[in-house]
């Protein structure tokens, strides 16, 4: 489900965790180099909505600012960050996410939305110590990678609809 992931990533605030991820999506072949900048933007003009769950951002921009495929990196902070959201500060997990066309991405929303509804999962995600184990814990098996929606973990999670990325 991932492209790459770093483990205890350093970051002094919530848009340097935006910039790595997005750093992260260029080096992956996923997003241009200017992509990490659109993301900041993202959430500078719409607010911490892309904290869809405690400690985790699904940060984005749209398709025409940058992104070159369709996937996600993942970095887990070695310090959580505060993003102004009210209820799921600070975030401790970042996910960048890129889709080239506004409906490429939503197989891989259902996906993150599998992982991020199930708290033994998230309990692995806290544990991982490597990027190697933070990949292996973002891994579905194929039931639930291609199976039925879950509408009810989208929206708990905040997936559904949004700003039509």
């Amino acid at each position: 489900m991932l492209a790459a992931a770093r483990v205890g990533v350093r970051c002094s605030d919530w848009r340097e965790a935006v910039r790595q991820a997005g750093a992260l999506l260029a080096e992956a072949g996923l997003a241009a180099p200017e992509y990490a900048e659109a993301m900041v933007r993202v959430l500078e003009e719409f607010g911490p909505y892309a904290v869809v769950a405690p400690g985790v951002c699904l940060a984005h921009a749209r398709p025409e600012q940058g992104a070159l495929g369709v996937g996600a990196v993942a970095l887990k902070l070695a310090e959580p960050v505060p993003f102004g959201h009210p209820d799921h500060d600070p975030v401790w997990l970042v996910v960048g996410l890129a889709a080239r066309h506004g409906d490429a991405h939503l197989a891989l929303l259902r996906g993150l939305a599998a992982v991020l509804s199930d708290p033994d999962r998230v309990a692995r995600l806290h544990a991982v110590l490597d990027s190697r184990q933070l990949l292996e814990a973002f891994c579905l098996p194929a039931s639930e990678d291609g199976g039925e929606v879950d509408h009810a973990a989208e929206d708990r999670h905040g997936l559904r609809g949004g700003h039509g990325e």
